[in-house]
């Protein structure tokens, strides 16, 4: 696991401009500079997402970030309309609810409990 003191705060993906909510006691790195210096190394040269939409919402952070991030430091966007609906179209991460369900053992799946219970009889 990636401590919080060396990744960037999410506030500055995008917009270097923009303001941190949690002021000093974010755990987060606010350098911009010190980031890109001592994050790892681009996994890659072309950014699919940069590519497809002529803008990455991971910004800063893309590890594929060489193809769309300035030597200025500042997350480059194609064109000034990118279709940001679409590039939020697609989310890997399950809502807070169905995750503590999950956890917590509340949510019921019926069709596989039908198939255990038959094959533990079988």
């Amino acid at each position: 696991k990636i401590p919080f003191s060396t990744q960037l705060c999410p506030s500055l993906h995008i917009h270097s401009g923009n303001q941190c909510s949690f002021g000093d006691k974010c755990r987060y790195i606010h350098d911009i500079a010190k980031y890109l210096d001592e994050k790892p190394v681009d996994i890659g040269d072309h950014c699919y997402i940069f590519e497809t939409y002529g803008f990455c919402a991971s910004g800063l952070a893309c590890r594929f970030g060489r193809s769309h991030i300035s030597s200025e430091h500042v997350n480059i966007q194609r064109d000034e309309s990118h279709p940001s609906s679409q590039l939020n179209s697609v989310c890997n991460v399950i809502p807070r609810y169905l995750q503590e369900q999950l956890r917590k053992r509340q949510l019921k799946f019926p069709r596989s409990s039908m198939y255990m219970k038959q094959l533990k009889n079988n």
